[in-house]
Parts: structure tokens; C-alpha cells; sequence
């Protein structure tokens, strides 16, 4: 898998189209370095977790703003589609089934209804935390904060 600061380059100068850059975004340096290698927007996930306004559970939101990155893996095993988790309980008992992984939005049905109960009964280590390459970097209280750091760099804003 390629990294945010190399791929972003490369799409803008394979395509010629805006390139929104979404993975890890969560400070005004990152940003404006994502900026000039050609970024033309961005998108704030695991950054807002851990904010007031979040609904993420508990857990989820610990993840984002205790965690670390390497206690994360990139799984098709719950969605169908790569994406990056917090190391679980759930994780860890159904990884080595990555393989034999449906297509989106297989997965997701049929996790859906473990993921409601194991949330009514409190049992977070069967959830799935999905969180980015900046866990443990969401240190914002409100969204409003996170998104004037990520914008602090640009002139008058």
C-alpha cells in the first residue's frame, strides 16, 4: 500500500483532476504538505473520533485518541473493502479468514447484527474499530478545533 504523501502526487499528475486526500490528516504541517504535492482538499476521519461531537462509542474513541498506529491492520474482513482497524478481539480471531473475504457489502451484513449486540452488551473487544494512520493523534476536543489546526496554514484562514 502506498502512503497519503506519495499517492497524492501521483493521482494528481496521473489524472489532472482535484485530488482529495483522505488517510490520517490531523495537523496544519501534514496538510500543507499534502497541499503542495498537489492535494486539493481533504478529509478529517479518525481526527474527528475522538471530538465532543462524535457519536463513536467509548472505545472507538480511545482508539483514536490513545492508540497507536502499529496497533492497527488493513482488512477487507469486515467491509469488503480495505480499510485500516484497531486490533480487537474480533480482529484477531477472524483475520486469518481474510482470504475467503465476500465483496462489499457482503461482510458488513452479515457482521451487523454481531456488531448491535456485542454494543448493547458493552463486549467491545467484538467490535470494530475503524481508525486511520493517525490513531492516537485525535487530540481535538471539538471539530471546529481539528479543522482550524488542519486549515491554520493557509494564509487568512
Amino acid at each position: 500500500m502506498m502512503g497519503l504523501s506519495a499517492l497524492v502526487p501521483a493521482v494528481a499528475r496521473a489524472t489532472g483532476l482535484p485530488v482529495i486526500a483522505a488517510g490520517g490528516v490531523c495537523g496544519a504541517a501534514q496538510a500543507a504538505g499534502l497541499a503542495v504535492a498537489g492535494a486539493s482538499g481533504f478529509v478529517l476521519g479518525t481526527a474527528l473520533v475522538g471530538t465532543e461531537e462524535s457519536r463513536a462509542p467509548g472505545a472507538h474513541r480511545w482508539c483514536a485518541v490513545h492508540g497507536v498506529g502499529s496497533d492497527t491492520v488493513t482488512t477487507r474482513l469486515f467491509s469488503g473493502r480495505t480499510e485500516r482497524v484497531y486490533r480487537t478481539g474480533l480482529v484477531e480471531a477472524v483475520e486469518h479468514l481474510e482470504d475467503r473475504t465476500a465483496p462489499w457489502p457482503g461482510p458488513e451484513a452479515l457482521f451487523a447484527p454481531l456488531f448491535r449486540a456485542a454494543a448493547a452488551a458493552g463486549r467491545d473487544e467484538l467490535l470494530v474499530f475503524r481508525v486511520g494512520q493517525s490513531a492516537g493523534r485525535s487530540a481535538f476536543a471539538k471539530v471546529e478545533d481539528a479543522v482550524r489546526t488542519v486549515t491554520s496554514w493557509i494564509p487568512g484562514e
